[in-house]
């Protein structure tokens, strides 16, 4: 309740830069003001004169008021009783039953353990004596807050008269009996108390009391920064915390946190799916985690929890067989007494496609040509590549295959810069096993390789295509990569449907070669350089083909041609090279595809627009590269019946991409078709899935911590549940008067009446100067 009564009103001044400016400024005004009318241009009479600076004195004098800055300052008494906000918390994390059910009502009170929400509705239950004495004191305020805050009754919200104790009881008994159903699915906990306080903004707040378990989540402003604000403001945030801080048995839960596997997977291959898990209350337990494709059982893995807070990685392995896009789901099985089934459970699509030809390339070193290979190869969509980066020895004694089957586990086989010392006998003796029975093998230049890396009169020597002497070393000079005429009727160096020739032309030289001998029987050199060096040859080793690569340089076609796309080239070659070591260069071309920069988006992420649902595609041209100037459509198909869009593709480079409008949770799918000279290419799709994280139940403890802080940041008090009472009674006992003083001022200076005023003197100043002749 407010009500004043005016007592004085006085007039304020207060100078700009205080008196000690103000005072010689004002003396320097009224001075010029009379120097000003001393000696003139043209005799004036005396009463003409005066009118002048009776004008030019007024204008100072207009000036100086400004400067003095006059107040009017009207004093009152007003009687209003303090304000004290209680926010109870409504959020689903309330819901978890952790609390003794000596907090519940009496009524309520039953050997089980009782809900975070049961307890804090008994305790208001239970202190609705001192709710009420409270309420004669001061005036109370109460919401309940989760996604939105919800003023618990219209009353409670007005000025409360001590004078009418039916309200009184009224508005305390619609406080306690407020509805506390744990529904909402997230805490904005900062946000709503800065919103319930910063909605009385003149009035005199004792304190505000969070009921909550200190569950904070999706807030725009943090607890912490709330409670600041209402500290400069003079409100302590007082607190009673419901739930335990620490993991007990009393809240039994699965939740499922994330999901890692491949976005692509070729048939045939196999891949392991990783899941995170945290397991609370589930002491002593053992939970089944199996992994669902499309729905059927194909793997499971057995828990033991030894903790009632255990974080638990799952890894289970998933093969793919048929291509198309699969779903991807972990589910762990149930236990009695969980307090949700619905997080036991999370999911992720993987496109398993076609193709998949496996590749090793082993990288004796780090160097600039394997890397770009890498990223050539895995562009390219159809190769399924594996590396090995060595360094030393005893490195690749560890990790290099070590039998003929190992090997050819593997289409094709690539050295790059890998010298003989680092392969044991054994190893090398596998690798021509597996050659023999139709390995591919292709080994580049290097300081390492050929006859510099110790290979002439090896066992490997035997199936290169090219003969090896001890003492070849490098040629030390740039040289060009120049197809044979052999070497132009193959499909490794086709480059262009037309004239590739002039197409490798185009291309940078590159910075040297490996110095090999002749070309064995049966073998064809296809390139050589400016001297005829041998720089690209082919040949046969009994049913597997390999090929002798020279050159060490060819990421300098990717960086530094002028074909179009950059890099074109490089990838071109590259793809077609090892197609024909794998015996596959009359295989058919890749495919149409369409993909996510990701499986899984989180929808609050992609509502705030941290991140967006990237969809890029790919035409292909027939020869290992892709085009821009074909017809394409993307549907999007969402999780509602009847939801379908048409989304328009934009070029970016060599693909197509747009951002699918996504807005909801659920399952997705993206179909697109392509069209060229009339004719349809092919068909692609793909599928994501948008969740919404149940932030309220992934870490079910109470944040005691948090509560604690926002009392000591802003001089409030942090009980547990069960001490409402003593916070309630330490409320009563403050003595804060209902009598307060209050100063309302208003400005005399700051507005547009002195601004006209001052003006407008000037101006006569000016007009009567000008019509006597002054000016």
């Amino acid at each position: 309740m407010i009500s004043a009564a005016t007592l004085a009103a006085h007039l304020n001044l207060d100078p700009f830069g205080g008196w000690a400016l103000a005072l010689p400024l004002a003396g320097l005004f009224a001075l010029a003001t009379v120097l000003g009318y001393a000696r003139l241009a043209k005799p004036l009479s005396l009463p003409r004169r005066r009118i002048l600076r009776i004008l030019r004195g007024a204008a100072v004098a207009a000036v100086v008021f400004v400067l003095l800055r006059p107040t009017l300052v009207h004093v009152s008494t007003q009687y209003e009783r303090p304000m004290v906000v209680f926010l109870a918390d409504a959020s689903r994390s309330m819901g978890i039953r952790d609390e003794s059910p000596a907090r519940a009502a009496a009524a309520d009170r039953s050997p089980a353990m009782v809900s975070r929400a049961e307890a804090l509705a008994g305790e208001l239950k239970l202190n609705e004596p001192l709710l009420l004495e409270l309420a004669g004191k001061f005036d109370l305020v109460a919401y309940l807050f989760g996604e939105r805050l919800v003023p618990v009754a219209d009353a409670l919200s007005e000025p409360v008269s001590q004078r009418d104790p039916q309200v009184l009881r009224d508005q305390v008994a619609a406080m306690v009996a407020m509805p506390l159903n744990p529904e909402a699915q997230a805490t904005r906990l900062g946000d709503h108390l800065a919103e319930a306080c910063e909605a009385h903004p003149r009035r005199r707040l004792l304190g505000a009391v969070l009921l909550t378990d200190g569950q904070s989540c999706l807030s725009q402003i943090g607890p912490e920064d709330a409670a600041r604000r209402l500290a400069q403001r003079g409100v302590p945030v007082h607190s009673v915390a419901y739930g335990a801080a620490e993991p007990t048995g009393a809240v039994r839960d699965s939740v499922a946190v994330d999901i890692q596997a491949p976005a692509t997977l070729f048939a045939g291959n196999r891949a392991d799916v990783v899941g995170e898990y945290v397991f609370h209350g589930l002491k002593g337990e053992t939970v089944t985690v199996q992994l669902l494709a499309d729905g059927k059982p194909v793997a499971r893995q057995s828990v033991q929890v030894q903790s009632h807070r255990q974080a638990e990685r799952i890894r289970l392995p998933y093969e793919a067989t048929d291509p198309g896009s699969r779903r991807l789901e972990l589910v762990a099985d149930t236990v009695a007494g969980e307090q949700s089934g619905a997080n036991n459970r999370i999911w992720t699509y993987v496109d398993v496609v076609r193709g998949g030809m496996k590749l090793l390339l082993v990288r004796g070193y780090l160097r600039p040509e394997g890397a770009h290979l890498s990223r050539a190869l895995r562009r390219a969509g159809e190769f399924d590549l594996d590396t090995i980066v060595l360094g030393t020895p005893d490195q690749a004694a560890a990790r290099l295959p070590r039998t003929p089957a190992q090997w050819a586990a593997y289409k094709v086989v690539l050295f790059d810069d890998v010298p003989r010392n680092f392969l044991s006998s054994e190893q090398a003796a596998a690798l021509v096993r597996a050659v023999a029975d139709g390995t591919g093998f292709i080994m580049l230049g290097g300081e390492h390789a050929f006859a510099s890396g110790g290979y002439a009169g090896s066992e490997l020597a035997a199936v290169l295509p090219v003969q090896l002497a001890a003492g070849q070393g490098q040629v030390e000079r740039p040289v060009r990569f120049r197809p044979t005429a052999p070497g132009l009727q193959m499909s490794i160096l086709q480059l262009e449907s037309q004239d590739s020739g002039k197409a490798w032309d185009a291309l940078p030289s590159l910075a040297g070669a490996n110095v090999v001998g002749p070309a064995k029987a049966a073998a064809e050199v296809l390139a050589v350089g400016d001297g005829g060096e041998t720089l690209l040859a082919v040949g046969q080793y009994q049913r597997g083909r390999t090929a002798a690569l020279t050159v060490d340089t060819t990421w300098r076609w990717a960086m530094e041609g002028h074909d179009d796309p950059p890099g074109k080239y490089h990838r071109r070659f590259w793809r077609q090279l090892l197609l024909f070591l794998a015996g596959q260069d009359a295989a058919s071309q890749s495919s149409l595809w369409v993909a996510t920069g990701r499986p899984r988006y989180g929808l609050p992420e992609l509502l705030s627009r941290r991140q967006s649902v990237v969809v890029t595609a790919g035409v292909p041209d027939g020869q290992g590269g892709l085009v821009t100037d074909a017809t394409c459509s993307l549907r999007l198909h969402g999780p509602g019946p009847g939801d379908v869009r048409d989304l328009e593709l934009a070029v970016r480079g060599d693909t197509y991409e747009t951002i699918a409008p996504v807005s909801a949770a659920g399952d997705y799918r993206l179909e697109m078709a392509a069209f060229r000279d009339g004719r349809k290419v092919g068909e692609a799709s793909t599928r994501l899935v948008v969740f919404e994280p149940d932030l309220e139940l992934e870490r079910p403890q109470a944040d005691l911590e948090l509560l604690g802080s926002l009392a000591r940041m802003s001089g409030g008090t942090a009980v547990a549940a069960g001490r409402m009472e003593g916070l309630l009674r330490d409320l009563l006992s403050r003595d804060v008067p209902n009598i307060v003083r209050v100063e309302r001022r208003r400005g005399l200076w700051d507005n547009g009446a002195v601004l006209a005023v001052f003006a407008g003197l000037l101006a006569a100043e000016w007009i009567l100067r000008r019509r006597w002749g002054l000016v």
